[in-house]
């Protein structure tokens, strides 16, 4: 079976260095650490079109298929005991489904894995804000190190983009994160970076502020 990257090669210790001190002191990846081990690797994976494509593809269908499901449970109330939903969940479902769906944009992390058995996935994440600096700046930062390689989207600019073209830009726009997690707080740092890009003023707020 055919591996769908190209063969990675390391850059020099002095360019991984500029690049890592960038994530953190431009780009708000403040711990680049997990203990001792380094969440920033020196290389690139820089997979085929082909297979860049495959898992787009792939990608859109599960999230339409969710979009689908979710759109049926709202109507079908009488699943949700079948699904074992808690009576809180199964209440706050019934008073969904009375209101129209409201929402400029909605972001799935699908967590694609290369087996023996093709593409899998281990999860998809809708809950937690994680990634974005590493799809953008992290991409970019790396790209200028492969001559053969280019960046293909960058979610937090796409995100940022589709909420300012749904509201007036004189609003004021509230981040809602866990603020005790250091994880949350420095990937809304990054979002807001993108939001004042586009002159919109962004608030980090933590759950309990919000009535």
């Amino acid at each position: 079976m055919n591996e769908p990257w190209l063969a990675y090669k390391n850059i020099s210790r002095e360019q991984w260095s500029e690049v890592r001190s960038s994530m953190i002191f431009e780009h708000h990846k403040w711990d680049p650490r997990i203990g001792d081990i380094e969440v920033l690797a020196d290389f690139a994976i820089i997979i085929h079109e082909q297979a860049w494509r495959e898992l787009a593809s792939i990608a859109e269908k599960l999230s339409a298929e969710i979009f689908a499901a979710e759109g049926e449970l709202r109507c079908r109330p009488e699943f949700f005991k079948q699904l074992g939903l808690s009576w809180k969940l199964r209440w706050a479902l019934r008073g969904a489904a009375k209101k129209p769906v409201i929402g400029a944009a909605r972001q799935i992390r699908f967590d694609f894995h290369w087996t023996t058995g093709g593409w899998m996935i281990s999860e998809a994440n809708t809950d937690v804000p994680g990634g974005y600096s590493e799809a953008g700046a992290l991409s970019r930062l790396m790209q200028q190190y492969y001559s053969n390689a280019e960046v293909i989207g960058e979610p937090a600019k796409l995100l940022c983009e589709k909420f300012s073209a749904a509201i007036d830009k004189n609003t004021s726009v509230g981040l809602v994160h866990a603020s005790a997690y250091t994880d949350d707080r420095q990937v809304m740092m990054y979002i807001a970076k993108e939001l004042q890009k586009l002159q919109i003023r962004a608030e980090l707020l933590s759950p309990d502020q919000i009535e």
